[in-house]
């Protein structure tokens, strides 16, 4: 991939539910990273609200490197700190 040529391959706009998620866990087997995201739906059936529960899942094949967090965690401001720190951000 070039640079200022990036290749869209997934879009999170259409993949994503658009309000919100119930539930993400993450897990690995293997090498693969699997990030699963539960979330809820709402729909009328004969003019009765009903909640449906919904799963997706992304697989990230052969992972080389993957940290579990809370973003912004430890980790991520410890690195920020770090590059101010040493002058790696002007």
């Amino acid at each position: 991939m070039k640079k200022g040529h990036p290749k869209l391959i997934l879009d999170p706009y259409e993949w994503l539910p658009g309000y919100g998620e119930s539930r993400v866990s993450f897990r690995s087997v293997g090498l693969d990273v699997i990030l699963d995201i539960n979330y809820e739906k709402e729909i009328f059936v004969n003019n009765e609200e009903v909640v449906l529960p919904l799963r997706r899942e992304i697989t990230f094949n052969n992972a080389r490197c993957f940290i579990r967090e809370p973003f912004p965690g430890v980790l991520f401001l410890s690195l920020m700190a770090l590059k101010v720190s040493s002058g790696w951000v002007s």
